[in-house]
């Protein structure tokens, strides 16, 4: 459990399961479904692979290992390194982060990340299908184009060259360096908004230019006031 009261766990094991998903229990039960990460972390076949994840829960989660299409092998046992991260938001030794799911949304195409943090050049991201709608054997591509972040699901095409794949919810882990820099462009603003009330539905504009342009939230059991300046919304 983090210094911010959320869980997080990190394991590993080992799997040739190709035809069935294999169960993954956790090592202890999360207060909130996690998002969960994966990789192959050995080289024991020598055909490509990669990793579904399906039925996340707060006990565990569903795992197959997935050759490349055009193969008819087994693949031989991999080890598996996870990470399973409560939604959240906060931060670590000067890094924002921040933790979520994109819902059912992601296909073949770029989809914009919804993002509470600024995306600049210290961004470090993560993503994994938290489903399985579509079988063919994918894994997600994450892009960034100047201040966006912009993920899809890539199918490979070792048997064939359609691409087209259906929507799948992606988990993503989102790491920015905190900006040290006391300096703020002030030229022009019309509103500010810091979001350190801490409680309540108003986000106050602190800009003191006119008449404040303060913000109200329509559902306030949506989000979470992050201390210190944010808000985490657990749904749109």
């Amino acid at each position: 459990t983090m210094g911010n009261g959320y869980q997080v766990e990190a394991g590993r094991f080992h799997t040739d399961y190709t035809q069935t998903f294999a169960k993954i229990p956790f090592h202890e039960a999360f207060l909130d479904t996690p998002v969960v990460m994966s990789t192959v972390a050995t080289v024991n076949g020598r055909d490509a692979v990669t990793g579904r994840i399906q039925g996340v829960d707060l006990n565990g989660f569903s795992y197959l290992l997935q050759n490349q299409e055009s193969s008819t092998k087994r693949p031989i046992a991999e080890t598996i390194h996870y990470i399973a991260w409560e939604p959240s938001a906060g931060v670590i030794n000067d890094w924002n982060y921040e933790v979520g799911i994109t819902g059912n949304n992601v296909t073949h195409n770029d989809l914009p990340l919804s993002l509470f943090n600024i995306v600049d050049d210290t961004t470090v991201v993560l993503g994994d299908m938290q489903t399985y709608n579509d079988s063919n054997t994918a894994n997600v591509r994450i892009r960034k184009n100047q201040m966006d972040l912009y993920v899809r699901i890539d199918e490979e095409q070792s048997k064939d060259q359609e691409m087209i794949h259906l929507k799948e919810n992606v988990g993503y882990v989102v790491f920015v360096e905190e900006n040290t820099s006391t300096e703020r462009i002030t030229d022009g603003q019309v509103a500010v908004y810091d979001f350190t009330e801490n409680s309540g539905a108003i986000v106050h504009d602190r800009s003191g230019f006119k008449t404040p342009i303060n913000l109200t939230i329509d559902d306030p059991s949506a989000i979470e006031w992050i201390e210190g300046g944010g808000q985490f919304v657990h749904q749109w």
